[in-house]
């Protein structure tokens, strides 16, 4: 992602919008730059609490479709996986949308798990919403069935709701790491 680039301001205007959240589930934040080899296991941020919580985060401007996009190929063509495969590291995955105070979150590799098992019966799609040099492609998977079949939790921003569902989700992932 190019500085300047429209992907790299709607990711900058996802991470101001989330921020205040963030501040208030954590003791501090450790942001992992852009070049940084850990974005590609661990994620965007390692928020530190009770728990130690890598996790990545995704934003779009609006979701019309009521579907998220899960990276398999980074680059199709030089047979290079996405996100979905390379983030051994990381716990949580949270999903932003900017045109609404919209927020989804689950358990990362409870969701690979689940992805690498049902990945099929969702349509592979190029990504075409912005121009970069790789060829992005990746799972158009309804929110219904990541809620239902994953137990992806929906987080209202700006609601106090959004911390009692941020706890819920660290404690399944502190209950299966035990």
């Amino acid at each position: 992602m190019k500085p300047g680039s429209k992907a790299f301001i709607i990711d900058a205007q996802g991470r101001q919008k989330i921020m205040p959240f963030l501040k208030s589930v954590s003791d501090s934040l450790i942001w992992i730059p852009k070049r940084d080899d850990r974005q590609y296991t661990i994620g965007d941020v390692i928020i530190v609490s009770s728990f130690r919580v890598n996790t990545e985060i995704k934003t779009e401007k609006v979701n019309p479709f009521g579907n998220l996009f899960l990276e398999e190929w980074s680059n199709r063509k030089k047979k290079i996986h996405g996100w979905m495969y390379n983030l051994d590291k990381c716990h949580v995955l949270i999903y932003n949308f900017l045109n609404s105070d919209e927020c989804y979150g689950f358990p990362f590799q409870k969701t690979k798990e689940w992805f690498m098992k049902n990945k099929e019966r969702f349509v592979l799609k190029e990504q075409n919403k912005y121009s970069q040099h790789n060829d992005s492609w990746g799972r158009l998977v309804p929110i219904d069935v990541l809620i239902q079949e994953v137990g992806m939790l929906h987080f209202p921003l700006y609601n106090p709701a959004w911390q009692e569902k941020w706890n819920q989700l660290i404690e399944g992932i502190e209950n299966a790491s035990s």
